[in-house]
């Protein structure tokens, strides 16, 4: 699994984006946060940000524009800064015998 994930990564900063996976991943983005709006910890989340850092991250501009302006470039330099200065654990978990 961690050599399919890290090839997947290789792949999106080698820039192999397709334009139906950026589709979808904007789409999720706003469906997972049009959903969390209904969980408290959405609301403890505003409350954080705001009072810690003066942003209020329920403002569309801050979270919906961000979404929908993501690029192909966006999401490579992301992936490019992961490997290059990312730091990463590998975890195995072994069952009891």
């Amino acid at each position: 699994m961690v050599g399919i994930v890290n090839g997947e990564l290789q792949n999106i900063a080698n820039g192999t984006i397709s334009d139906e996976d950026l589709s979808k991943i904007r789409t999720n983005f706003l469906k997972e946060y049009e959903q969390a709006k209904d969980k408290n910890s959405f609301d403890m989340q505003l409350l954080t940000k705001y009072f810690r850092f003066k942003e209020n991250i329920n403002d569309p501009k801050h979270f919906e524009s961000i979404v929908k302006s993501m690029s192909k470039q966006d999401i490579q330099n992301i992936a490019k800064q992961v490997l290059n200065t990312g730091k990463s654990y590998e975890v195995v978990f072994k069952p009891k015998q």
